[in-house]
């Protein structure tokens, strides 16, 4: 079973994108939400077009996400968007320290979210957003 079995996404939405002077305006497809049901494994790593990540799965262990390097998202048509990551199942249990959801850059020791080399989400239905920085050194949450 691939990790992306249970993955689903409706690409029914469009969005132009300055591709610069040689393409101009183009059409890019934006997940209005891509929803992880079920993992194999207990990592996923963030998809170009990934725009609205729901969680809806009963975990018995972690979830690390990982993000790319702010750099090549950036660079790319698709990282002018900000990316979501939501609990919508409610499997973080903060009162049992059991499950938790981890938000972790790949770009090497450079990178981060807020200054820290992680986040983690901590309570059941949480949220974030998150956006590359302009220096192009990490992620800010928002």
């Amino acid at each position: 079973m691939n990790i992306y079995d249970n993955v689903k996404g409706n690409p029914i939405r469009m969005r132009r994108s300055y591709a610069g002077p040689t393409l101009g305006w183009i059409e890019v497809p934006e997940f209005q939400d891509k929803i992880l049901t079920a993992l194999n494994q207990p990592t996923y790593r963030i998809q170009p077009w990934d725009s609205v990540l729901l969680l809806r799965m009963g975990l018995g262990g972690n979830l690390q996400i990982f993000l790319p390097p702010s750099k090549r998202w950036f660079n790319k048509d698709y990282g002018a968007f900000s990316i979501y990551i939501k609990d919508i199942f409610g499997i973080i249990n903060s009162t049992t320290n059991a499950v938790h959801i981890t938000v972790d850059p790949e770009g090497g020791p450079s990178e981060d979210i807020d200054g820290i080399d992680t986040y983690t989400m901590i309570s059941p239905y949480a949220s974030i957003m998150l956006r590359p920085r302009s220096d192009l050194r990490g992620w800010y949450s928002l």
